[in-house]
């Protein structure tokens, strides 16, 4: 099994959060998408896997690290 971290990036209905999987609560929120977005790349350049989901909460894309 995969040791390594992943970071979502998820709606709610009050905008966008980046969400380490497992963690109870999200890191971040944001108004925009793409301004959640770019937060998680630096997780990305940490060496976590991004994962982007739509807003019904399907895999947009995932960035391997």
């Amino acid at each position: 099994m995969s040791t390594k971290k992943r970071v979502h990036v998820i709606k709610r209905t009050d905008g966008w959060v980046v969400k380490k999987e497992g963690a109870e609560r999200a890191s971040r929120k944001f108004d925009t998408k793409e301004e959640a977005v770019d937060s998680a790349k630096n997780y990305r350049q940490k060496g976590h896997d991004v994962v982007v989901h739509k807003k019904d909460g399907t895999i947009e894309r995932w960035s391997k690290s």
